[in-house]
């Protein structure tokens, strides 16, 4: 979960909470019953810590991770927090067991020596670092992959194009379906990352290249895009893809499944998928209950 942070003037302390609907305004909590029982419990002693900091107004966010692998915990720093900040916010990790990130520009970066951060995932182990995309609902993303391996069928001779890849929550479950998985992401440390995570489940047939995918046309002559591929997945952010669905409508894939968070922007991209396919089926996952959020999934077939 993301935490936001801001300096209330009149109150002359840090608040920490959720942003209101529709709202800068922030809302303080002591708790949420949304989150597991040990973000939860980091709730209030967070506020505690980040009041004690003499840098408390350079906090612009908190995001707090529960994984197989332990808590860990970013903090968003507009600057650098002095030698005793430091001290103190090392200190709070040790007790509470938590590993420790410190975003100022670029990256995150670990504050300390962490154990590397992972979640399981259809008998796989994924490692990511606190700043990567992630799917923070996990039963939900154990159905989302199931449904994208059943609607994609693939089989031991299939060359798999995965788009939007991040550090290989699809490529690597289809990499044993498949005979090989071709991973693109724009962020150069995911795709590392996603290289990595092959490796360390044994996958040696999926490979990884970044792409700025909003900029498709400049990757006209790169390997990848010169291959055939049998089957095709895409999960892109909130803005869609709208540059890559004409070069998608001449690929001459089998079967296309795009998964979308949201639905207006898949709409969009959907139609630039005429005329060469047809829309087979859809549905929704609801990835974020008592939100206005969705995941919702197409699958598309050459005609």
């Amino acid at each position: 979960c993301r935490l936001a942070v801001k300096y209330d003037k009149n109150k002359r302390c840090v608040l920490v909470g959720f942003r209101q609907k529709q709202s800068q305004a922030l809302v303080e909590i002591g708790g949420c019953p949304v989150l597991t029982a040990a973000l939860s419990a980091l709730i209030v002693p967070l506020r505690a810590l980040i009041n004690e900091l003499s840098s408390a107004r350079d906090v612009g966010h908190v995001e707090l991770y529960d994984t197989e692998s332990g808590l860990a915990m970013l903090l968003r720093h507009n600057g650098r927090p002095p030698a005793r900040d430091k001290e103190l916010l090392l200190a709070f990790a040790a007790q509470h067991q938590c590993a420790l990130y410190l975003q100022t520009t670029g990256y995150p970066e670990p504050l300390s020596e962490v154990a590397p951060s992972f979640y399981e995932l259809d008998a796989l182990r994924l490692y990511f670092q606190p700043g990567d995309f992630l799917q923070v609902n996990p039963q939900v993303n154990q159905r989302l992959v199931n449904h994208v391996r059943e609607w994609l069928a693939p089989t031991n001779t299939d060359r798999i194009l995965d788009l939007f890849c991040g550090i290989g929550n699809f490529t690597l479950p289809l990499a044993r379906d498949a005979a090989s998985v071709t991973g693109i992401e724009g962020v150069d440390e995911m795709v590392q990352r996603a290289a990595h995570n092959a490796e360390q489940n044994q996958l040696v047939n999926a490979e990884f290249h970044r792409a700025d995918l909003t900029k498709m046309a400049e990757y006209a002559n790169a390997g990848w895009q010169q291959q055939c591929y049998d089957l095709i997945l895409l999960d892109p952010g909130r803005a869609g893809a709208e540059e890559v669905m004409p070069w998608l409508e001449k690929s001459n894939a089998r079967r296309i499944v795009y998964v979308s968070c949201n639905p207006v922007t898949a709409a969009r991209d959907c139609a630039l998928l005429q005329p060469g396919y047809t829309l087979k089926q859809w549905g929704l996952l609801n990835m974020f209950p008592h939100t206005g959020h969705v995941e919702s999934l197409f699958l598309f077939e050459r005609k």
